[in-house]
């Protein structure tokens, strides 16, 4: 407004302006493009911007300011406008959206990823209603059956147990007894938590820990249960494995009171322990196999890459047993 404001339609200025020139200022919408307040400043700044005809509006300010010998303040202004306002800020401005748009189509690419542990997490909240977050490992293997794939089953009814094992080992999860659980039914069902925390204290009172470990493994009634933060950790491992976007090798170091999932599975749910031996025995055989299509696979590689470096050294192959007999046929 300071440089152009008194140049151009709606300001008669003192100094011989007449009337018609005025008029000849104000044609084509000359009215509303100048900068003689500040909201139209500010429109002429934003049709610049945007490179909406601004070379107009440009020859047409440095043809007036010509005439008072302030030509060079129009290119200065303009010139340097442009190129930040437009060229710098502007630009930005895109680069920020296009990140955020990235940055969307990146969380809708992971939603694949999540969703099935989403649907494994409803069905341990619909076990789990009071939120314990621990779940006895009967009742979480009916959360893996009722869950979407990769997290689950998909809800199939006839899963067997070689495939329920087979999960199991994937998982790499823990578990344990827990004697208190057995005392959380009593509690839900009768108002008698205060009598339970004495026993328990007295019991803290009468016995060592070591003591109270050992009580607790020979009572072979307490339920085995999974705590909800281990059991989500390892289902997101299971599904990011299969979706190939890590590829770790898990080590699980157990306590004395915790059983790997599979080693409970097949000892104290099914009764079958050889089920496991022969899990093993398969993932065995399938690992000595993918070694060796490795292997070929590599092998293969590296005769190709061979033989293209005798190409490009012009060196010949080898000649077979009956290229060689056809060659001394046709010499004789």
């Amino acid at each position: 407004m300071s440089l152009f404001g008194k140049f151009g339609c709606r300001y008669i200025r003192g100094d011989g302006e007449t009337l018609e020139y005025e008029e000849e200022q104000c044609v084509e919408n000359g009215e509303k493009v100048n900068f003689s307040n500040f909201p139209l400043s500010m429109g002429v700044l934003y049709r610049v911007a945007t490179e909406d005809g601004w070379t107009d509006l440009y020859s047409g300010f440095q043809s007036t300011l010509a005439l008072h010998g302030r030509e060079w303040q129009v290119y200065l202004f303009f010139c340097t406008f442009f190129m930040f306002g437009v060229l710098v800020l502007v630009n930005l401005f895109i680069a920020v959206i296009l990140d955020v748009f990235d940055d969307n189509v990146a969380d809708m690419e992971n939603e694949k990823f999540v969703a099935s542990v989403i649907s494994w997490r409803d069905q341990w909240k619909e076990i789990d209603q009071k939120g314990h977050g621990t779940m006895q490992s009967a009742d979480f293997l009916r959360t893996l059956i009722a869950a979407d794939a990769p997290a689950g089953f998909n809800g199939r009814e006839d899963v067997s147990e070689e495939e329920l094992l087979e999960r199991l080992y994937d998982l790499k999860l823990l578990t344990s007894q827990d004697f208190d659980d057995v005392w959380d039914d009593i509690i839900e069902s009768s108002a008698c938590s205060m009598f339970v925390d004495c026993y328990n204290w007295l019991l803290t009172c009468i016995y060592t820990q070591e003591e109270l470990t050992n009580l607790r493994k020979s009572d072979e009634n307490a339920p085995w249960v999974i705590e909800y933060h281990s059991a989500v950790t390892a289902i997101c491992m299971r599904v990011l494995t299969v979706y190939k976007q890590i590829d770790l090798p898990i080590t699980i170091q157990k306590e004395e009171e915790e059983e790997l999932i599979h080693d409970w599975y097949v000892t104290h749910h099914v009764g079958r322990p050889e089920m496991l031996d022969q899990l093993k025995e398969k993932r065995r055989l399938e690992e000595i196999e993918s070694q060796k299509a490795t292997f070929v696979e590599n092998l293969l590689l590296s005769d190709d890459e061979s033989d293209d470096e005798s190409d490009s050294l012009g060196l010949a192959k080898p000649l077979s047993d009956s290229e060689d007999d056809n060659q001394s046929r046709v010499v004789e």
